[in-house]
């Protein structure tokens, strides 16, 4: 059975729908007042254990410096619309697995 559910994408609510066994993948990259930002994610059906794993990758330069991020995250698939937006759709209970941070500035100061 195919999985759909509702992602904030380009300023705007955007179905995904997934089969089982299906990857989906999204990118953007745009310059900023103080430099630019990046984003990747990547969404996967794993049918046999009833989820869909989401993969994010943000990375971007600011006046503070570059910063990236890593988020997995994972939705059982009868919790796609588990939570409600503050515009009131229903949009999946994301779980978070691993997150991580990368500061290259903290780095070239030794922190």
């Amino acid at each position: 059975m195919n999985a759909r559910f509702l992602v904030w994408w380009g300023e705007q609510w955007t179905k995904v729908t997934l089969r089982p066994g299906e990857a989906r993948e999204a990118f953007s990259c745009a310059r900023t007042d103080e430099g630019w930002a990046s984003e990747a994610i990547r969404w996967h059906y794993d049918e046999d254990a009833g989820i869909i794993l989401r993969a994010v990758d943000s990375d971007g330069v600011d006046c503070d410096g570059r910063l990236f991020r890593s988020a997995l995250s994972v939705c059982p698939v009868d919790q796609l619309q588990g939570h409600e937006a503050m515009s009131g759709e229903r949009v999946p209970a994301w779980e978070s697995v691993d997150d991580r941070v990368f500061d290259y500035q903290a780095v070239k100061a030794g922190y």
